[in-house]
């Protein structure tokens, strides 16, 4: 089932409350606290998370999936940016057959062939199984689980594929999941916290590998829509990571705490899922994903939409959360951080915490995003349950703007390390606070859209201060009535001054090849800044 419309249409719908290096995959004011969020509910600073009471962005925020409405020259959501190898005639581990059929061939379908295992909740030829959970205690390296349109009860996964032949799930049509896992042979977790779809490795803590996920829709569950359970970030002796799961185009709807809680789940694929209004349950915390343990290096979460609709999300709930957790040892250990990430092509809005919340994330890639509406951050990164903070960042190409009622900054990197090179981003902050705040002079920042507010080490500067410690020298300041369509419409203006300012590389880092509506870049005579190239 295709998620990837609306996600585009999410793409451009407004912020609400506002009037040759190295290549990358394609697509609050100084002094305050991150708003980071520690498994404890406490920000950076020990004191808990405010809840914001201004008026949350509307679920009627306009759409425009075309031109813009009066203005012939406008975008054209032509689809996401194509997966980096579609089109090389090997399907790779992270391919699938519905995401590159030129690379993979045509998704199953025939309930005769051995290796298709069909599931149907109403009797008919196409009914091997009645329910998943037969199917999923039945599947074998190489086969597909292939499900029939009805509705149908949770199932736990537990069983690996290989690099060559994975096991793969695969709604046909409207596929929905409505009640959690009931099975009496069920992981205790996935029962006591009712959850929709469950990975569960082994006893001796060895992940589930070569999974894939695709196309279910997933309806009020009182903790998560997927969840991952039962594996390490280490690699001593049979314990390690869920590796190489490709969890795609899945509709999560009111998750009662987590969308998606995938915990220890490296080098893997997040791609093109949707998840509406998670922490349903009403607690504080209720993240859309949550990335959890320093297992999950080395992971692309690409082209997802988050939001939240008529009203904010939980206090303490976050678009994107990572933990780097260092107390998570087990049988190997882990080194506290996350690394190798490529965050990508997202859009985040209506959360009343921070949009991307990394904790000890480092030597990752944050490309293509469009983080808007939400009530802290657009961006923060530091280390409470992390063994380290912020270092060797790539951010590249971003829309990040920050609403009138929220309070931090566009990017936060706290407990710094330095080693960042930021550019090609628009960061707006309509409430005043910096564009990019950040505490350690060794980053390479410049070809920004900003505002007239950053930070350094705690300390307040202008524009004209930072860029006399040469930073920045080629960025601008903006506002975003000058630079988008309208307060609903993220895509660039016409006129914009962000059109052709932007440059292709900086400091051995690539700018994406494709924008958020998977047109190439750039257009004209040069890269457009933020998310969005401007149709010419």
């Amino acid at each position: 089932m295709a998620r990837t419309s609306t996600i585009l249409m999410l793409a451009v719908m407004g912020c609400g409350q506002s009037g040759a290096g190295e290549e990358l995959l394609s697509p609050s004011t100084s002094g305050d606290p991150s708003g980071s969020v520690a498994t404890d509910g406490t920000d950076a600073t020990g004191a808990p998370p405010t809840t914001n009471t201004s008026t949350p962005t509307s679920a009627d925020d306009g759409v425009d999936t075309g031109a813009s409405a009066g203005d012939s020259s406008g975008d054209e959501s032509g689809g996401p940016p194509p997966a980096p190898g579609c089109g090389d005639e090997v399907c790779d581990v992270l391919e699938t057959c519905s995401a590159c059929p030129a690379d993979c061939g045509p998704c199953p379908s025939d309930c005769g062939d051995p290796q298709v295992l069909c599931v149907d909740d109403g009797a008919g030829p196409s009914q091997e199984f009645a329910d998943i959970q037969s199917a999923a205690d039945a599947a074998v390296a190489g086969d597909t689980v292939l499900v029939q349109p009805g509705s149908y009860a949770g199932f736990q996964i537990s069983r690996s594929g290989e690099p060559d032949a994975r096991i793969s799930y695969l709604a046909v049509g409207e596929v929905l999941i409505d009640q959690a896992i009931t099975s009496g042979d069920a992981y205790d977790g996935c029962v006591d916290e009712p959850t929709g779809i469950c990975i569960v490795g082994s006893d001796e803590l060895e992940g589930v590998h070569d999974v894939a996920v695709e196309g279910f829709h997933i309806v009020d569950m009182a903790r998560s829509c997927i969840a991952s359970h039962s594996a390490n970030p280490g690699i001593a002796g049979s314990s390690g990571p869920h590796q190489r799961i490709v969890v795609r185009e899945i509709l999560c709807e009111r998750a009662g705490h987590e969308g998606l809680y995938l915990s220890e789940v490296g080098a893997s694929l997040v791609e093109a899922n949707e998840i509406i209004d998670a922490g349903a349950d009403g607690q504080p915390r209720g993240h859309g994903i949550y990335m959890a343990n320093a297992g999950c290096d080395d992971t692309v979460i690409r082209a997802n939409a988050i939001h939240w609709d008529g009203q904010l999300g939980p206090s303490e709930g976050a678009g994107i959360h990572f933990n780097g957790d260092e107390s998570v040892d087990g049988n190997g250990g882990g080194d506290g951080i996350i690394t190798g990430l490529v965050v990508e092509g997202n859009v985040i809005r209506g959360a009343d915490h921070n949009g991307l919340n990394m904790d000890g994330v480092r030597a990752s890639s944050v490309v293509g995003n469009i983080v808007h509406g939400n009530s802290r951050n657009a961006m923060v990164v530091y280390a409470i349950d992390a063994s380290a903070g912020a270092g060797d960042l790539r951010i590249v190409g971003n829309t990040f703007v920050v609403p009138e009622f929220a309070s931090g900054a566009a990017i936060r990197l706290e407990q710094d390390d330095g080693g960042h090179v930021i550019f090609d981003n628009i960061l707006i902050n309509e409430s005043g606070g910096p564009s990019i705040s950040l505490g350690n002079a060794e980053f390479t920042s410049d070809y920004n859209a900003v505002i007239d507010a950053f930070a350094f080490d705690e300390g307040d500067m202008s524009l004209a201060q930072w860029q006399a410690q040469g930073r920045d020298t080629h960025s601008l300041v903006v506002a975003s009535a000058e630079v988008f369509v309208d307060a609903d419409d993220l895509h660039l203006r016409a006129d914009a001054p962000a059109i052709d300012v932007g440059v292709a590389s900086l400091a051995g880092v690539d700018a994406p090849s494709y924008d958020i509506d998977g047109d190439a870049r750039p257009h004209g005579a040069a890269f457009d800044l933020g998310a969005d190239e401007r149709s010419r």
